[in-house]
């Protein structure tokens, strides 16, 4: 029981109370944390190998907060503190557990957090949103379409609802039960949101399948003739839906939706960096991978928890973030949130060459697993591998349980290659 609590709030993670001051609650790692004392006190203790760039990583912060942190028990400090002992305390215990559950088991949990989600979104739909508010921090949905933004069922705003929606569909994706039917549903949800967020998404897919496959033909591991079936119709559908998506957007305003995060879409895929120059959303949002970059080459030997909120960090990346905001992304409004949107990125920012050294013993112990093990399913898991880097990299907090999960997933699924149960 405690498995599947700790699996539905992992991917609701800001179900909880507004009384705890924080976007993402707690409750996955308070299950899972049960869960594993539990398991330690009857069979032992036991780590994994995938386990030990978090736990490394939680030393650091440790060590950080006893060291350099001139208040350890502050609530921002505790935020910055959070995702550090959430990785590990969820995976060490998801890893000790998931070989007693089959995928439909697991699916049928995934399947009541998407009911809960459908409820978050009929409840704003009827103009109760305040019961959501009741339950998430900061998710005070403007009653009606009149801002021109859809839903955001028990989510913050309509991005992070997309991205979790992402991540779902990689649940079900890695443990074979993505059906038709579970498609059809996770695309009207995603739909309901109506956010500029859904052309991440798509590009993410897109390209966790362009090096899945690329690494597969590498390896003389993958059947031409299977997808390129699958691509030719898909690459229509899209340039279809671009060609016509003048008339959507007509129809959309027709039917009384909201069509920002449409518009959005579409002025960012005609005008590309000037339309970026002009959203605070995805500057903010793009920040943390220049973020990373910039610590990286700036303050490689960075050693404080929370660096994004100290006066100092700022001016050490000022140079070199303004560079990659200029070149890239074609503008000089530059974001320096004290919240960093990438869990990977947190590692680096904070911990400079410790934090890279992980992530890179992190992704090649779970690529290597599975490239040497995974047989027919390769595709399947290298896609779901990329998708979650990416996700982990731009836009993903570190507090984030369901990243920490998947994680654990696909190490273990690479290993034990079974596609109907684990």
């Amino acid at each position: 029981m405690l498995f599947k609590f700790t699996l539905f709030f992992a991917l609701l993670p800001n179900i909880g109370t507004t009384l705890i001051p924080s976007d993402t609650q707690p409750f996955a790692f308070l299950f899972a944390g049960l869960g594993l004392v539990q398991f330690w006190l009857t069979k032992g203790i036991r780590l994994y190998s995938i386990s030990i760039p978090f736990l490394i990583m939680l030393i650091c912060a440790i060590l950080s907060s006893v060291f350099f942190s001139t208040s350890i028990f502050s609530i921002d400090s505790f935020r910055y503190f959070f995702g550090y002992i959430t990785a590990p305390v969820i995976m060490i215990y998801i890893l000790s557990q998931i070989h007693q559950y089959d995928s439909k088991r697991i699916a049928k949990v995934i399947d009541i957090a998407i009911y809960v989600m459908f409820f978050g979104i009929f409840l704003q739909m009827i103009n109760l949103s305040s019961v959501v508010n009741f339950f998430v921090n900061r998710a005070i949905f403007s009653q009606g379409f009149s801002t021109g933004r859809g839903f955001t069922s028990f989510f913050t705003e309509q991005s992070q609802f997309v991205s979790q929606l992402g991540l779902t569909a990689i649940f079900y994706y890695l443990i074979n039960e993505l059906t038709r039917k579970r498609v059809i549903i996770l695309t009207c949800l995603i739909i309901s949101t109506f956010a500029g967020h859904v052309l991440v998404l798509v590009f993410q897919i897109f390209l966790a399948f362009l090096l899945a496959i690329i690494i597969s033909l590498l390896m003389g591991k993958i059947n031409l003739k299977k997808y390129s079936k699958r691509i030719l119709p898909v690459s229509v559908l899209f340039g279809l839906l671009f060609f016509l998506r003048e008339n959507i957007i007509v129809i959309f305003e027709n039917l009384n939706l909201p069509v920002l995060g449409i518009r959005r879409i579409v002025s960012l895929i005609e005008i590309g960096g000037e339309y970026i120059a002009r959203d605070e959303g995805i500057i903010v949002k793009a920040s943390g991978i220049f973020h990373t970059i910039s610590s990286i080459i700036d303050r490689p030997f960075a050693f404080y928890l929370g660096s994004t909120a100290t006066p100092n960090f700022a001016v050490e990346i000022f140079e070199t973030y303004s560079t990659l905001s200029q070149n890239i992304m074609s503008h000089t409004n530059l974001a320096f949130p004290l919240r960093l949107y990438s869990a990977f990125g947190n590692w680096i920012v904070d911990f400079g060459v410790i934090g890279l050294l992980c992530f890179i013993i992190l992704t090649s112990l779970v690529f290597l697993r599975i490239i040497n093990n995974s047989g027919d399913y390769l595709i399947k898991y290298l896609v779901s591998f990329f998708y979650l880097i990416q996700a982990s990299l731009i836009y993903v907090p570190l507090s984030n349980p369901t990243i920490h999960i998947l994680m654990a997933f696909i190490f273990y699924y690479s290993l034990h290659v079974r596609p109907h149960r684990l």
